[in-house]
């Protein structure tokens, strides 16, 4: 049997995997997605069995990877830090994602940041040059534009996510006063001074929480509920007709025994003659009513002398 798979349609829904994470090391990118296929029908159209059947990618793929980028800086260093190998890791992520056939991608999104500390004018700009920078490295290395819809956006100032690294640490001193102060309604810029007052604070956070939080991260989105309709060509069977062929002993006339051995001067002597016969007529020629034999028949069998 030959099999033809063609995908039919794509559903609206759409389920996003995150590549890119400010703070998350973990790496799940070699781990093979499970789908779950549901049959929609089973049917036999000329010579084909048609299956119909929907390909639901899950919402939970995910990735992380932190690419991040020197200060006052918009150009991807592959040296710095574990840039090497985030950018491996991501290298055969989407390799894999482009060779997967069940995994359909309906956009990707590239998203620059800036660490909340210096100008916003300033700190807006780089956002947005990293996120473009970022786009022509995997561009040049993959030609996702050509094959994907890819946008680029950026984030300023990313405070939620320093926040949550403060939170996290056990190492930020005085970290009662930093989240008191990260937790207050003041403004961005506020904040900021009151953490630059605090030298022992203001210096850890410079080392360990703001440079990982000059970044890009990438999304991929993925359409889901992929239909896929599998054509099978049935190949015809055909059955053997055997007909079956009877071989008559002949009878000999002197001693009326099938294939007699009288010797030479025997008239019966021969092979057999192969005729086709019913059920009836193969009863009279084996012997069970042999007298009632047509007489033609028996002509027929004896050879002339």
């Amino acid at each position: 049997m030959k099999t033809f798979t063609t995908i039919l349609t794509f559903a609206c829904t759409v389920a996003s995997a995150t590549i890119a994470s400010a703070h998350n090391g973990s790496e799940h990118a070699n781990q093979q997605p499970q789908y779950d296929t549901v049959v929609l029908a089973t049917y036999q159209e000329d010579d084909y069995l048609v299956k119909r059947y929907v390909v639901n990618v899950p919402n939970n793929r995910m990735s992380d990877y932190s690419v991040r980028y020197s200060i006052n800086t918009a150009r991807l260093q592959p040296d710095l830090d574990d840039n090497s190998g985030a950018l491996t890791a991501l290298s055969h992520f989407i390799e894999q994602t482009m060779a997967d056939t069940a995994a359909r991608i309906s956009s990707i999104e590239i998203t620059g940041y800036a660490s909340p500390d210096g100008p916003y004018a300033l700190n807006e700009r780089l956002s947005m040059q990293r996120a473009q920078d970022f786009k022509q490295y995997v561009d040049k290395k993959y030609n996702l534009s050509s094959r994907y819809q890819v946008t680029t956006r950026g984030v300023a100032e990313d405070w939620e996510n320093c926040y949550a690294m403060v939170k996290m640490s056990n190492d930020v001193p005085h970290k009662t006063a930093v989240m008191a102060i990260l937790d207050s309604t003041l403004s961005n810029n506020a904040k900021e001074l009151q953490l630059k007052k605090m030298g022992d604070v203001w210096n850890y956070m410079r080392t360990d929480i703001l440079p990982p939080l000059r970044r890009v991260d990438i999304v991929i989105n993925y359409a889901q509920g992929t239909i896929v309709e599998e054509r099978t060509l049935i190949e015809p069977v055909f059955e053997e007709q055997v007909v079956e062929e009877v071989v008559v002993p002949r009878r000999c006339v002197e001693c009326g025994k099938e294939g007699c051995t009288c010797g030479a001067n025997c008239t019966c002597n021969g092979n057999g003659l192969i005729i086709e016969v019913d059920d009836a007529l193969l009863q009279m020629v084996e012997g069970v009513v042999a007298d009632q034999i047509d007489a033609e028949l028996i002509e027929i069998a004896i050879p002339s002398n």
